[in-house]
Parts: C-alpha cells; structure tokens; sequence
C-alpha cells in the first residue's frame, strides 16, 4: 500500500533482514536462532553504514531502570473506559487464538480461562507501574515456538530478558531499526499463515458458511482498526454456532414406561394442553 510513499533505505532494511534470515535458516544448527541473528546482523550493518533509518529510540527512550510505582487517576476512568474494553477484547481474543494455533507440545489441552485470569490480573498490576496493556502476542509465540521453545518457561525468561537488557544494556536497544523489525514481523507472519493454508483449505471445502465468515474477517482485519475487525470476528463466530447449533437440534418424545424408565420416540403431530 502506498508504495509512492515508501522509503528507499527503511525498504532495503526490512527486505536484507528477510534474506538473513532465510540464509541464516539454511544452515540448521542456527535454524532455532535464525530471527536473533538476523536482528542483530542487520542492526549492526545498519550502524556501520551510518543507514538513515528510523530507530526504537526515535519512538521513545529506553532508561537504564525498572519502572516506579505510578497510583491510577480514577478520575479518568470514565474516559477510559470504552477504549479500555476494545482493548480487552483484542487482548483476550489474541490470547483465546493463540492455543489453537500453536499447541502445547505434550498434547495438553489449554485453559482459556486460566489464560484469561491470567491476562487480567498481570495487566492490573502492570498498569499499576505505568506498562501498557499486554496479551497473547502471536508474533512472541511464533518468534519462541521457532527458537525451539518447548514449556512454559518461555514466558517466564521472556519477562526476565527485557528487564535483564533493559537495567545493563537499554541504549544498545534504542539502537535496534525499525525496519528490522518490520522485516521479522512479515516473516513470523506468513510463517503462522503458511502453517494455516491446510486448515483455510478444510474450511473453503466444507462449509460454506464458514469459509465465509472466514473471508470477512481477514478483509475487515486489513482495512478496518483491529478492535472492531475483533468484535465482527466475534459477532461472526457466535452466529456460526448458533446456526451449527440448530442444525444439530433434534425433536424427540420421551414416555415414561411402567418401569420407570423413559422411551424415545418421535414427534406427534398434535401436542395435547397440559392439564
């Protein structure tokens, strides 16, 4: 989009990080690591060229320090609060999303409302130290899933790093360029979309009505804000199992036998008044 407006240099960045990390992946030892070593190869190229390309500290500073205690302006929940639900709905849906994509690797079955739990209380004490809104990321879960990440743990050292970086190396991450990380982000992407084509293929084959709920929620996606591409998302996936509800809906009589017991049998064409 837009191409008239794209940048000559910003472009070149993000297209030599893809190529990295396609060679990097070529070579299977460093397959695991290949988005770290095309991060760190790229930005080190683009600081020795001197490349005129937005950086992470143009955006905003990094300091050397954990945040501080920060109290809530209860004065301003009222204007906050429309903004803060579409917010929780993006955050919940990507975090509801994540499980069926990437499952656990010992076959485990997820737990959405733990995930939930989870989310709310982190984002309550988060917000308390002035951090941003946080969810299931899928571009985190993609990037771990192909370092090799197997448990839990993942999470865990994902917190733990940043704040490591953060205290001893934080203007070394106001050095990363933008770019870069444009470039990794279309590469986890299509990496979770190819890793999908076998279940859009299954949906455009079976259900009509799925494969078109499918199609409007990837173009409202593209052309409309996330929040409310989530919320038809949503509106879509509940009137998809209402209809898969009534479908599956069947009538039957139950008479009680002599024995107690209850037999099934079918529908009479007139229902008698209930004395």
């Amino acid at each position: 989009m837009h191409i008239g407006d794209w940048q000559l240099a910003a472009t070149m960045t993000a297209l030599v990080t893809v190529a990295v990390w396609f060679l990097v992946r070529l070579v299977r030892r460093l397959e695991p690591v290949a988005v770290l070593v095309a991060l760190l190869v790229v930005s080190v190229g683009v600081a020795v060229l001197a490349t005129q390309v937005e950086l992470a500290r143009d955006i905003g500073r990094i300091p050397a320090a954990l945040p501080s205690f920060t109290a809530p302006d209860l004065s301003a929940v009222g204007a906050l609060l429309p903004g803060a639900f579409a917010v929780a709905l993006v955050g919940l849906a990507q975090a509801a999303s994540i499980g069926p994509t990437v499952p656990n690797p010992d076959g485990s079955k997820s737990s959405v409302n733990g995930d939930f739990v989870a989310q709310g209380l982190g984002n309550i004490g988060g917000g308390l130290f002035g951090a941003l809104p946080t969810g299931g990321s899928m571009s985190r879960t993609g990037v771990a899933v192909s370092a090799g990440a197997r448990t839990r743990w993942t999470g865990i050292f994902a917190g733990l790093w940043p704040a490591l970086l953060v205290l001893t190396r934080g203007s070394l991450d106001e050095r990363i360029p933008m770019p870069v990380i444009g470039g990794l982000i279309i590469v986890i992407r299509c990496e979770l979309i190819v890793s999908r084509i076998p279940d859009i293929r299954l949906v455009l084959r079976t259900s009509p009505l799925s494969a078109a709920a499918m199609v409007v929620t990837f173009l409202a996606t593209t052309q409309l804000p996330l929040q409310q591409a989530i919320v038809i998302g949503a509106v879509l996936s509940l009137l998809l199992y209402c209809v898969q509800a009534a479908r599956q809906g069947d009538l039957h009589t139950l008479t009680e036998t002599a024995d107690g017991r209850w037999q099934v049998g079918d529908v009479p064409a007139k229902i008698a008044p209930a004395p």
